[in-house]
């Protein structure tokens, strides 16, 4: 109580859609309360209007962790795949997000073309040691992270870790 709070009327920081060029496809990649930047994003008609399709993946170790799952499966959207992940328990998808984008195995699921630098974009938030190992990836598989004017084909929330180490 007692505390103020400051509102921006324009969102900032690397989740936001200037911060990737538009494509084929969205990857959302995100582990834990990493899930939050999203939220917003694939509640926002411009995204839709920037891609064919976005996928959204959760990663967490137990089902209990998977906010809003409900919410973002309520969602009407086809063109909005969610992916909810869980590592430390029984579920249907055990794998780390992370895994499931590196192996070809999240695109072959939802029925998308293999990831491609050239078409898709990748937007990562979590855990620092899940975004650093992702960024080192993608990096090396030609993917390249979006500069300062909005450049590029994959974005890592900068809160949290280096970017781009």
């Amino acid at each position: 109580p007692g505390d103020s709070v400051w509102v921006n009327s324009k969102a900032t920081g690397s989740l936001t859609l200037n911060h990737v060029l538009p494509g084929r496809t969205l990857y959302m990649l995100a582990t834990g309360t990493g899930l939050a930047p999203f939220m917003s994003l694939i509640r926002d008609p411009k995204l839709y209007a920037r891609y064919e399709q976005v996928v959204l993946v959760h990663s967490v170790r137990t089902a209990a962790e998977l906010a809003y799952r409900d919410e973002i499966e309520a969602l009407d959207n086809a063109r909005l795949h969610y992916v909810p992940t869980v590592t430390r328990e029984p579920f249907p998808t055990p794998q780390r997000g992370s895994d499931l984008f590196r192996s070809g195995g999240l695109s072959q699921r939802l029925g998308l073309p293999a990831p491609d630098p050239g078409q898709d974009r990748v937007m990562v938030c979590g855990n620092p040691d899940m975004t650093r190992e992702l960024t080192r990836y993608l990096k090396d598989a030609g993917w390249t992270p979006t500069n300062h004017r909005g450049i590029g084909n994959f974005t890592t929330e900068l809160a949290f870790v280096v970017h781009h180490e």
